[in-house]
Formats: structure tokens, sequence, C-alpha cells
């Protein structure tokens, strides 16, 4: 406690100190000098020999427990304790756990002074351990026991962090154990350990041994290829390996998918003499343009011996494919860096679980978008997804733009038919999939973040355009132009502006959405139909209109049946003959303009129509 004790004051000079001295008294028993409740315990943990013992576990328990580690010189501390009688307990891996009574005083602190622990161990159970022999990727290690017993050894990259370990078959006094499957030019620490016939468990001091450099040095710890700049010319680069103390130089692989097969070449060495060690980056000069390629990059120690293949992405070189081609998702990821063109005649097949990475930027300045990279087909492509598997195509450098690439064009006026089933594609700056050909085949198709989905321009055979979705299209989603026999069926197109344009100049062209659910913020269907049929689908359309029925080249088999629309306008029928039968029609939030607006001098039929929620349900036309 703070005391004033002794202190002579003039008479003159009281009035003056006395409350200054009270004062400060106030003060300074305000800022802390109140009785404390908590108190601390310090003491410092040695061994039986007096040496210091480091990172022993010292837990307070009372009505919390609390923590702390010996330090360097064996010192611990533990503060902020409440005050009473704490039980103290001390434990290391190494040692015997031991337990004391601590009584605690508020304002105090109390010192348990040089606390010994004893070895876990007695030096005649386990003894004279040793690290025999040490080469790069094994370690021999022997010591002796007191009697004939079956030890393990445990081990791992750090000490007290033994993460595998290897146990003896049979009971031995002498005893050697060999230590396999090591990592060269690394850290090893280890203990032995037994259990005894009571079930008492024996451990021996931590050791060390650090493993040998490798007869085979490490390979590199990556490899790709990069961007490609230039015509027949690919740029490999890689990085050292972890570790590296015997790499001397590097040798660089290549080889290429053979034709009309899954598999690909024997490895050819295109390095002459090594690459230097401190050099990373290799220029394949002998690229033949039109192939898909992969390369391999080896380290070599001073004897010249490689190590495994570091292996880069399979990549295309930059031209046209002249060869029948197979990608297998064992190829994956494929890298295209420029546009891959499929000459006339030549089929490119893509398996299932394939995925293509497309670089950001059109190396070779071609094809139809000089800017992106895209896919040209004036032959035949083959994507053979299947459900779960599908064929990927996304962006190689991870970016979320819509107009990453420029996706895929069939051109062809060729008899061989394409076919694409199950294939995923996303960030397209036009139509990610545009069709420009007399017969190919479509269904599973998915596009995403893209500012067109598919376009369908001049097809002369059915299409069955089956389970497709299309999400977050900019613009349309499905756009089909002058084609014979073409149905949308069992599809959802979602956050598109436009769902669906079909437009024909042949009055025997037939398009058909059903089974499908449209949610769009423009427009939903606009149909200039030769004949055309719109069945058991939903279109949502909050802010524009439902079905825009621009004609109908047919004077029948028009149908707009079952159909339900929720949009500001329902169905606008500006020329055509149609039969409008048992549909939903309506504005959810009860705002819409009109339901039914029939602007032709022909004479559609309207029966049993729900329409609700607009302030002109019907437009010119019966109620139905």
């Amino acid at each position: 406690m703070f005391r004033i004790d002794k202190i002579r004051i003039k008479q003159n000079l009281a009035p003056v100190f006395i409350p200054v001295i009270l004062l400060f008294f106030v003060i300074f028993m305000g800022c802390g000098m109140r009785a404390s409740n908590s108190g601390g315990i310090i003491g410092r943990v040695v061994d039986s020999e007096g040496r210091v013992v480091v990172n022993a576990r010292v837990v307070s328990i009372f009505d919390e427990n609390q923590i702390s580690y010996s330090n360097l010189s064996g010192a611990f501390e533990l503060a902020e304790l409440p005050a009473g009688r704490h039980n103290v307990v001390i434990n290391h891996p190494d040692f015997n756990l031991e337990q004391y009574f601590a009584e605690v005083s508020a304002g105090k602190v109390t010192d348990l002074g040089m606390i010994k622990l004893s070895s876990i161990t007695l030096s005649d159970k386990i003894s004279d351990v040793k690290s025999e022999y040490v080469a790069s990727s094994s370690a021999l290690i022997t010591w002796k026991t007191d009697k004939e017993r079956v030890c393990s050894v445990v081990y791992g990259p750090a000490y007290n962090n033994y993460t595998k370990s290897s146990r003896e078959i049979r009971a031995a006094k002498d005893h050697e154990l060999i230590l396999t499957d090591l990592i060269p030019e690394t850290l090893y620490h280890f203990r032995v350990q037994f259990e005894d016939e009571n079930g008492n468990k024996f451990y021996s001091y931590d050791y060390s041994f650090l493993t040998g450099e490798s007869d085979v040095p490490m390979k590199p710890s990556y490899a790709e290829t990069r961007p490609i700049n230039q015509m027949n010319q690919i740029t490999v680069a890689w990085n050292a390996p972890i570790l590296g103390k015997s790499v001397t130089g590097y040798n660089i692989y290549r080889r290429h998918k053979l034709v009309k097969r899954a598999e690909l070449s024997d490895w050819v060495k295109l390095n002459d003499s090594p690459v230097d060690a401190k050099t990373f980056e290799f220029t394949d000069l002998t690229v033949e343009s039109g192939k898909f390629y992969r390369y391999g990059v080896t380290s070599i120690n001073q004897f010249g011996v490689d190590s495994e293949k570091e292996i880069t992405d399979m990549v295309f070189a930059t031209g046209v494919l002249n060869e029948e081609t197979v990608l297998t998702a064992d190829d994956s990821p494929i890298e295209l860096h420029a546009d891959l063109i499929v000459a006339a005649g030549v089929n490119l097949l893509i398996e299932a679980g394939t995925e293509i990475l497309i670089g950001e930027k059109d190396s070779n300045s071609s094809g139809l978008d000089e800017e992106r990279v895209e896919i040209l087909v004036y032959g035949q492509i083959t994507i053979d997804g299947i459900a779960g598997k599908p064929v990927v195509f996304a962006p190689l450098n991870g970016s979320g733009r819509r107009d990453h690439w420029a996706g895929i064009s069939v051109i062809t006026d060729s008899q061989l038919v394409s076919r694409i089933s199950h294939a995923s594609l996303f960030g397209c700056i036009g139509y990610a999939l545009n069709i420009k050909a007399k017969e190919v085949s479509v269904n599973n198709l998915s596009v995403s973040y893209s500012n067109g989905g598919v376009s369908l321009d001049g097809v002369r055979s059915v299409l069955d355009l089956d389970n497709c979705s299309f999400y977050e299209i900019a613009s349309v989603a499905v756009n089909i132009s002058d084609c014979y026999r073409v149905s949308l069926a069992n599809s959802v197109i979602k956050d598109a502006s436009v769902g669906v344009i079909t437009l024909n100049t042949n009055a025997n062209n037939q398009t058909v959405v059903k089974n499908t659910d449209i949610y769009v913020s423009e427009l939903g269907i606009k149909a200039l139909f030769g004949k055309g049929i719109i069945a058991n689908t939903l279109v949502v359309c909050k802010d524009g209109t439902g079905i825009l029925c621009e004609n109908a080249l047919s004077s029948s088999g028009n149908y707009i049946d079952h159909v339900t629309i929720d949009a500001l306008n329902g169905i606008d029928i500006l020329n055509g003959n149609f039969t409008v039968k048992n549909n939903i029609i309506t504005n959810s939030q009860a705002l819409g303009n009109t339901g039914i607006i029939n602007r032709t001098s022909e004479n559609p039929v309207y029966n049993f129509n729900n329409v609700v929620g607009f302030g002109v349900l019907y437009q010119n036309c019966q109620k139905g």
C-alpha cells in the first residue's frame, strides 16, 4: 500500500502542499495501485542433469486452463492467474509428466524454482542410437536395447513431427532398420520407441540425419508453354527443382498427337547439349503448324542422368489441322493461343471429359475475328461429350469477360455431318456456336456468360436441339434462320435479353419450341415462321413481350398451345394465321399493358385462354 510517513511541513506552506499531496494520493491510488485479485507463477524447467528443457508445456488448472511453454533458457511464466490453489502440470515428449500444487496470492508471483523432469526412457533400455549409413533416399538406423524387444522408428521433417514410421519384424537386442523412400537432400528427425509387456511406452531422444544428393536429380518444379507469338515456334519455360543442388542443366523433350489415334508419339529430345542450369526457357524452332504438342523438361546431374519429366499442358501449334485428330481427356488441358482451323475433309474428334483452354488473344491475327481465338471448322467436328463428362471450352487465364474468345463456327457445304453433344462454352463475343452447314447434330449444349448462344443458318437436316441450357446471354440465346426442321425442346434459357428468334423465307420450314423455360428481359420469342409450334413452354419477360409473331408463311399448322406467359405484353401477332389456345397469359404484378394483341387481317383462332393482370386483356380479337 502507498504510505505517507514523516512529512514535515512548515506552517505557512501547509495550505499549499496538503491539497496537492492529497490529490496526488487519490490519483495514484486510482491508477492501479489498488490490491490486485490475480497473481502469477514462474519457474524454470531442466532435466535430471540440470540441462535446459525447451518447449515444455506448462498448464495451470484452476477455474480454466492457462498454458505456457518453456523458452530457450527453460523459463516459463503464467500471468494473470486468479488467486487460489492451482494444479500445475508440466509435460514434454521426452520426459515423464510432473505435477505441482501452487498457491497463488493476489498481487504476487509464486516462483516454483527449478523443476527437474526425469527422462521418459532410461539409458539402459534404448542406447547407442545411430544413423549408421545415409544415402540419397534411404538410411540405416541402428541401436541397442536392454533385452530382446520389437521396436519402431518414427521419423519426419521436424522435431516432434514424426509423420511416418517403420517397425521391426522380430525381437532383438542389437537392432538395425532401413528407412526407404526418403527425399534426397532433406533433413529428417527420428526416434526409437517400443512398448513393454505392461503397455508402458519408452522412447529414445530425438536424432536427425541429412539425406545425400540423389543419383537421379529431382525434376523441375513446374513447366509451361508461353503464349505463341510466331508461327512454327513454341517457347517452353520451367522452374528449378525445389531441391536442386545436384542439377547441372536441363533437357527438353517433345511429343505430338498421332493421326487418327488417341495416342501420342514417342518423346524426342530437342536440345543437342544440355541447357545451362541457370537458364529456364527454351524455344522450339522445329514446330510444324497444325499439330498438337506436349513438352517435357528434365533436370540432369553431373553424370548426365535425367530426372523424371515435368510435363506441360498440350498446346496447338498455330495453323490448319490437315489430319484427322483425336483429343481425349488424358490430353487435358489443351491450350489454344491462336485459331484452330479444321480443313475441308478433315474430322476433329474431341472425346468426353476433354478440357480446352482458350488464350486471351489471337497470336496469329487471322480468321473471322483477328483479335480473338476461334475454332473454324471447314471440315467436320465431333464433340463427343457425355452426361457428367462434357467437353469444356473455358478461358486459359480464368478471365470473367463476356468477349474472351470468338467461339466455334462450323462453315461447310460438304456432306460431312458435324456432331456436338454435351459441350460447355463460356465467354464468347458473338454466338458461342455458329452453324452454317447443311447437316449437323446438336444436343446437350451449354452456353454461359456470352453475348450470344447458338446461331443456326441454312441447316437442311432435321435438328433436335434437345436438353440445352443458355445462361447470362447478353443478346439472343437461340437464333434460327431458314432451317428446314428445328426443334428446341427440354431446354432452359435464363438471364438473356432475347430467348429465341426464328426467321424463315420458305413456308415448308418448321420451327418448334416445346417443354422449354425462357427467362428474358426484352423478348421471349420472335417468330417469322414457315410453320411454327410453341407448346408446353414457360416465357417470363417482366419488361417486354412474351411472344411476337411477325408472320407465318404457311396458312396452317401454326400453334401457340399450353404456353404460360408472364410479361408486360403477352402475345403480339402482327401477321399470319395462328391458333392460340389453352394458354395462361398474365402479368404477375397486375401491371401489364396488353394480354393479346391482334394486328393481322387474317383470322387467328383464340380458344380457352386465361388472360389476367393487364390493362387491356384482348385487343382487336375475340375473347376465346
